[in-house]
């Protein structure tokens, strides 16, 4: 499992202006994340971080709610 500073590291490389709310929510899911726990820290920042994007930034839960895959 990659580690926790290793996976912030990584993920202040991939979006150096997040807010420190969505930094500890994206780094809080990639730790607790069975499927990232053999993943590279950036790989587990990355999908973390689109993630996060997918389920509170778009209508992506709606969507899927209303029947589209």
């Amino acid at each position: 499992m990659p580690s926790r500073r290793e996976t912030e590291d990584a993920l202040r490389r991939l979006a150096p202006k997040i807010s420190s709310f969505e930094f500890n929510t994206i780094i809080d899911h990639a730790m607790d994340s069975t499927g990232l726990s053999k993943a590279s820290p950036e790989t587990a920042a990355w999908l973390s971080m689109v993630a996060f994007v997918r389920h509170n930034l778009t209508d992506y839960d709606a969507l899927l709610h209303d029947g589209y895959d």
